[in-house]
């Protein structure tokens, strides 16, 4: 079994430009390059598991690496995130900590040996209605790609295709997996139900019909035969091919990206020099245009540099708009929901429906703010980066800005737990056994007056009997009939403030804990960014202050000297451009 991936061709390249690096003292250059070597090492390829309970998320697992890592119990479902890496022993530690609860589990396989991560998570129940919905698309939209698990028992309820939409506008790829084919004899109609369902909403994704009974005893008993019916082979294969493979891609480029830009700023100082010596007209020119680079160059590591101040107001703006945002999708919600529960007759009867009405609104504008966070963190990279593009005089090659995908992911809001679930309201009812007690006591009370007045008739030697019967039975059935109807209300009252009471409640847990992840995610765009552009800065003076020190250098040279080191200099730069070409 191989558990070390062969290095990629990037990889030679790196080495030899940190050694380039290391030849001309740019020990800067060379401890980037460095982590870009560790980075490209050490890919991996992040994929969710998601889907709705009992769907057979966790055997799905097991059945792709043919191994026990995730429980399976028929009663019992994943109550918490699972990541499965691998590990050269077995391994499995509980993760407990304020944001939530998790397991990861380490074991020797080689498909993730090849960098592949898998993250079984708990199930939602509804779609995005299921208040747990939002958490599992933040793990989703973090993730390389995502595995939607159903099962062949039916086609896809309008909730998991809701769900679907979701998964596919935040992850970048999606992969359709239907479970229980054995199970199910008309798996195959289900099949292609399915595939029109995808269609018809737009969601470009594989569909894999898998068995993990078939998968089992294919590979206990040896049959090929059997363990490719079961799916699993073709499904495996295009996670490796397909996944796995174009993170290693991006990964690839990545580091080839750094290299080129890293031996482009050796080679720049290089050219600068031979340019001086070539002709020695220009030398005072160029010694000049270098200073003013140089002295550009220094502003930029300066905390009054252009793209420190555009950096500290952008996060200022990115800091209020995720208050404001957070602020407007709250209220419009709210808003929303207090309407419903004025205008609602039964909240007894009604409070599931309106409960997943108000998780699936909560749901979808949480994911919109993550949304609107990524949006314009990408934006405010991009405003700081072009700060670098338009001052190219420090050097004239610019260190590689991370491409802005990458800084998405910066984004991404840091804490795993689910949004607040709530508790239910505790709805008080009273039985209508009870309200007509209640009704034809105040209705005999009514009736009080009416039973004196009689009794006053009788002592005047009148009789009102006649008359009082029929009045006093009016009167009572009035009062009664006002009293149940009162009672109706001030019941429906207290109802509807339950309700208000629960749902408002569920909004501002949910809320408060998207606040505190969009700011912690905030301040870490905002350090990172800093970190990410202060390194190119510094990258940047100190290219600016090797080229006016090589052009200085050959103002005092003498011609003999000159003419010699000209010479050294275009066999290096001949050399470096080799080099360069070799890896193309």
């Amino acid at each position: 079994m191989s558990t070390v991936a062969a290095d990629p061709p990037q990889a030679s390249l790196l080495d030899a430009v940190i050694r380039e690096a290391g030849r001309h003292r740019r020990a800067d250059l060379q401890a980037r390059l460095a982590r870009e070597r560790t980075r490209l090492t050490a890919t991996s390829c992040q994929v969710v598991v998601v889907g709705e309970f009992k769907k057979g998320k966790s055997s799905l697992v097991n059945a792709l690496l043919n191994l026990q890592v995730c429980a399976v119990d028929p009663i019992g479902a994943t109550m918490v995130p699972t990541m499965i890496q691998y590990a050269p022993t077995r391994t499995e530690t509980v993760i407990d900590q304020s944001a939530g609860c998790g397991v990861e589990i380490g074991v020797p396989h080689e498909l993730l040996a090849s960098g592949l991560i898998i993250v079984d998570t708990p199930g939602v129940n509804g779609g995005l209605t299921d208040a747990r919905a939002a958490a599992t698309l933040r793990a989703a939209s973090d993730a390389d790609a995502v595995v939607f698990v159903s099962d062949a028992s039916q086609e896809y309820t309008a909730p998991e295709l809701e769900f679907l939409r979701g998964a596919a506008q935040h992850c970048p790829v999606v992969v359709c997996a239907l479970t229980k084919i054995d199970f199910y004899p008309e798996w195959r109609r289900i099949l292609d139900l399915d595939r029109g369902h995808l269609h018809r909403a737009g969601i470009e994704a594989p569909v894999f019909p898998l068995s993990a009974p078939l998968r089992d005893h294919g590979l206990r008993a040896d049959l090929p035969d059997v363990d490719a019916e079961s799916g699993y082979p073709a499904f495996a294969g295009h996670i490796r091919s397909e996944l796995v493979e174009q993170c290693r891609a991006r990964a690839r480029r990545d580091a080839d990206e750094a290299a080129r830009d890293a031996l482009a700023q050796i080679m720049a100082e290089l050219v600068v020099e031979r340019a001086a010596r070539a002709d020695p007209a220009v030398r005072n020119t160029l010694r000049l245009r270098l200073e003013t680079a140089e002295a550009r160059a220094h502003t930029m590591t300066t905390a009054a540099a252009r793209w420190q101040r555009i950096l500290r107001d952008g996060n200022t703006h990115l800091e209020r708009r995720v208050d404001d945002d957070l602020n407007q999708r709250l209220q419009a919600v709210t808003g929303e929901f207090r309407k419903r529960v004025a205008t609602s007759d039964d909240l007894v009867q009604g409070w599931d429906e309106l409960r997943a009405w108000l998780c699936e609104q909560a749901n979808r504008e949480l994911m919109a703010h993550r949304t609107m966070l990524r949006t314009e963190a990408d934006a405010l990279a991009e405003q700081v980066a072009g700060v670098f593009q338009t001052d190219k005089t420090a050097t004239s090659a610019l260190p590689a800005i991370p491409a802005m995908a990458s800084l998405a992911a910066l984004a991404s809001l840091a804490s795993g737990r689910p949004a607040a679930e709530g508790a239910d309201p505790q709805f008080r009812t009273d039985g209508r056994g009870a309200r007509w007690t209640h009704a034809l006591r105040s209705g005999a009370i009514g009736m009080m007056p009416i039973h004196l007045l009689a009794a006053f008739g009788t002592l005047a030697g009148l009789s009102l009997a006649p008359i009082v019967a029929p009045v006093g039975g009016a009167v009572m059935f009035v009062v009664a009939k006002r009293t149940l109807r009162t009672s109706r209300e001030n019941q429906l009252s207290a109802h509807r403030a339950e309700a208000k009471r629960a749902g408002e409640d569920y909004l501002q847990k949910a809320w408060q804990a998207a606040h505190t992840d969009s700011r912690r995610a905030q301040q870490d765009i905002y350090h990172q960014l800093g970190n990410v552009f202060t390194e190119r800065a510094a990258e940047l003076k100190t290219s600016a202050g090797r080229n006016l020190e090589s052009a200085a250098l050959e103002i005092k040279a003498t011609d003999v000297r000159s003419q010699r080191r000209l010479a050294e200099l275009n066999v290096e730069i001949n050399r470096l451009e080799l080099l360069a070409g070799q890896h193309r």
